[in-house]
């Protein structure tokens, strides 16, 4: 064989056909523990896009290496999924409710009504719609779930290196093709 030709068949034999290469970026656990909390429900989607949902009950590092989903090593993206206080919804809820009561009461007697036996209908109507508004805002509160992402693998670059060799009766050639 000639020297181009042994050229042409190591790049053959190294390069072959197109090839692609990316590096596998791993999930720090201390990190992950930082970030989660008892009762939290954490969402692990493979490179497949399989979502594996699972309940945190201890948010140690080595808790969180036996969860399901987190043992295989095709992590795209970890997520989190928590419910909203639902203190922050009902102190919204008695305000919304409450402010005009607080106001109108303020200004008439703090409610005294002057009628026999119904003394305190103002009071009480002020009192029940305020905690009627307080667990309303309550409820909406316990209906919002935050969905919080942890870890997502960056879009990597990958490297691809095309070699099309070419023999002929008058020469030889090479195409090679890299994409980035």
């Amino acid at each position: 064989m000639k020297g181009s030709s042994w050229f042409v068949a190591t790049l053959v034999l190294v390069f072959g056909v197109a090839t692609g290469a990316r590096a596998q970026e791993t999930v720090d656990f201390g990190r992950l523990s930082a970030s989660v909390r008892r009762g939290d429900a954490l969402i692990v989607t493979d490179t497949a896009g399989r979502q594996t949902q699972s309940q945190v009950v201890d948010a140690s590092p080595e808790s969180l290496m036996r969860l399901p989903g987190l043992t295989s090593s095709g992590i795209t993206e970890i997520a989190v999924e928590r419910r909203d206080s639902i203190w922050n919804g009902a102190l919204i809820g008695l305000a919304v409710v409450g402010t005009p009561w607080l106001i109108t009461c303020a200004a008439n007697d703090w409610c005294y009504y002057n009628e026999y036996g119904a003394e305190n209908l103002l009071r009480t109507t002020a009192l029940t719609t305020a905690a009627i508004g307080a667990g309303i805002g309550a409820l909406i509160d316990l209906s919002i779930r935050q969905h919080i992402t942890l870890y997502r693998v960056a879009p990597g670059r990958t490297l691809s290196i095309g070699v099309l060799p070419s023999l002929s009766t008058s020469g030889t050639s090479v195409r090679i093709a890299v994409g980035f």
